[in-house]
């Protein structure tokens, strides 16, 4: 649920160049109460994701980073004549 917000979060952060307040992201994320955008904005400094300094959200690195989607294994590459059979 609150990787969705996190998107639209993003995105705001992306035009804006700025997080919103609280009020803002209540009317962003269609909540009616500043507590549910509470609630969210806590989990993600749990994780991380967030920080507070001097009482102002801030974004994090992991704000910034890709998701890690998982790993791709690869060899060394051969050529197309190695390979005919």
């Amino acid at each position: 649920m609150a990787k969705e917000y996190l998107g639209q979060l993003k995105d705001f952060y992306r035009k804006n160049k700025r997080l919103p307040s609280y009020s803002e992201m209540g009317k962003l994320f269609g909540f009616a109460s500043k507590k549910s955008v509470f609630d969210i904005v806590h989990k993600w400094i749990e994780e991380g994701i967030l920080q507070k300094i001097n009482e102002k959200l801030s974004p994090t690195t992991k704000f910034f980073s890709l998701p890690y989607l998982g790993v791709i294994k690869a060899g060394y590459p051969i050529l197309a004549e190695e390979n005919r059979q």
